[in-house]
């Protein structure tokens, strides 16, 4: 399949000519954005709902998953991998649905940007994927925390997918949810089911830190070095000019230049 773990292994994660037909056409049917429908019916069944009701599942493997995180990522993507878990619980309920296994989205959502890190990018042979080389390295990490399968493969193959523009259900809650979540994140997308209370709650305990920049300047650097990644197709479809990056962030409230860095550094500490 497009975008797993086996199609990574198998092709170093480079498109060819039939998948990059196959991701434009999904990136295409992504572009419709929340009808108004599908807004209503996601205010509705999350008007109930607050951010203190989705909490960290309490487990050894979160806990060392959050910890690993912190260590390898900047602050910025640490609270990017935070906010793609929320967005991915929000997103399940809003759908009428809500995720079974709460410990294995959010350990896929602390490692699913592991190949975007300067401890990991690069460091498997062949292999011309962040999405991929991530994957490979959250596999390898798993398995030294003692996971057993079929976990780390179900961990694994939603962080290989998570650049596909539309994951089909038949891939499971993980991996449908942790590709929810991060285009919600980076791309705004379905963002408007979520309503901006929640938002708002959201981005306040996960504010931005500057990711944005690092995204932008993260995709041009894939773009360049590994045009015929998911991501490079992204960004050469785009014209040279990215779409606007976390859109969310009109929500985000003001910090002072003094207090920001120190609100950080708690978080990655916690």
């Amino acid at each position: 399949m497009l975008g797993d773990l086996q199609w990574g292994m198998e092709t170093g994660g480079r498109l060819g000519d039939e998948d990059r037909f196959r991701y434009l056409e999904m990136a295409a049917k992504a572009q419709v954005a929340s009808d108004a429908a599908a807004v209503a019916r996601g205010h509705d069944r999350l008007r109930h709902v607050d951010l203190q009701d989705i909490e960290v599942p309490d487990s050894k493997l979160t806990y060392a998953a959050a910890a690993y995180c912190a260590q390898v990522s900047s602050l910025a993507l640490l609270n990017h991998c935070f906010r793609c878990y929320h967005w991915g619980v929000l997103l399940a309920l809003a759908d009428g649905s809500y995720i079974r296994d709460e410990e294995v989205l959010f350990v896929a959502a602390m490692l699913h940007d592991l190949g975007a890190t300067e401890r990991h990018r690069g460091t498997q042979e062949g292999i011309g994927c962040f999405a991929v080389e991530g994957a490979i390295c959250a596999s390898a990490w798993l398995a030294g925390q003692g996971c057993v399968e079929p976990k780390g493969q179900v961990i694994a193959d939603a962080i290989s997918l998570h650049l596909n523009p539309i994951v089909a259900p038949s891939s499971g809650e993980t991996a449908v949810y942790l590709q929810a979540g991060a285009y919600c994140d980076v791309m705004g997308a379905r963002g408007a089911e979520i309503p901006p209370r929640l938002v708002r709650q959201v981005v306040s305990e996960n504010p931005s830190a500057g990711i944005e920049v690092e995204f932008a300047a993260f995709i041009e650097r894939e773009q360049q070095e590994r045009p015929q990644s998911r991501i490079g197709l992204f960004a050469a479809a785009q014209g040279g000019k990215l779409p606007p990056l976390c859109p969310w962030r009109r929500l985000e409230p003001r910090r002072s230049l003094e207090e920001e860095p120190q609100r950080q550094e708690a978080r990655a500490a916690e």
